[in-house]
């Protein structure tokens, strides 16, 4: 299960976040607790970064990712579309060099694969916003993003098998949900369209990993 408190207090400030977010239509209220909640899960860690007891380049890879994904996100109004959706593909990619660098270098542990999802749903997340609010999309892209930290939140508090181990499938539909949505930014009027794919995806996926933790029994 991890660590239940981590879990609530992660979702808890990532959801509060993307509501002051639709609140006042700005992406950087998001983004601010974002950074906390990273902060937080990075400081409690300790030295259980990595099995030697440091951070790794894995792990700096993925903050890397997401401290990019949050810089462009800030920077969504100053530039052309086509290079933010550029840049959203190049962080994409690096989503597949730190579990690579992380089974090279010994460095896999189980913060490491933690924080790798963590920066995978915020990475829905801000997406979801960015087109609710800039992208022509209506509101209900938004379950995109709140999926995760929804699930997360409720197996933290109700007594289930935990949260699902992350699945072939589940990683399939990440990268696609992350293609239609970036697409998305370029797409014009089929914007919606393709955020309605991704959305769907999504909840099926999420829909799959409620039925693990809650209701299918462990073989």
């Amino acid at each position: 299960r991890g660590d239940p408190e981590e879990s609530l207090f992660h979702a808890a400030v990532m959801i509060t976040g993307a509501i002051a977010s639709v609140i006042t239509g700005d992406v950087a209220f998001f983004v601010a607790s974002s950074v906390l909640a990273f902060a937080v899960k990075i400081a409690r860690s300790g030295r259980a970064w990595t099995p030697s007891g440091r951070f790794g380049v894995a792990n700096a890879v993925t903050l890397l990712r997401g401290l990019a994904l949050l810089g462009f996100s800030l920077a969504f109004i100053e530039i052309p579309s086509w290079v933010f959706a550029a840049a959203m593909v190049t962080v994409f990619v690096l989503d597949g060099a730190d579990g690579w660098i992380a089974r090279r270098r010994g460095e896999a542990s189980a913060f490491g694969a933690s924080f790798d999802m963590e920066v995978d749903a915020c990475f829905i997340m801000v997406l979801s916003i960015l087109l609710w609010a800039h992208g022509g999309v209506g509101i209900w892209v938004l379950v995109a993003g709140l999926w995760r930290y929804a699930y997360g939140g409720v197996v933290a508090v109700v007594p289930t098998r935990g949260t699902e181990p992350r699945s072939r499938f589940g990683r399939s539909v990440f990268a696609i949900a992350v293609g239609l949505l970036t697409l998305a930014f370029i797409a014009g009027e089929v914007a919606p369209w393709l955020a309605a794919a991704a959305t769907a995806l999504l909840s099926l996926s999420f829909l799959r990993s409620v039925w693990w933790s809650f209701v299918a029994r462990p073989r």
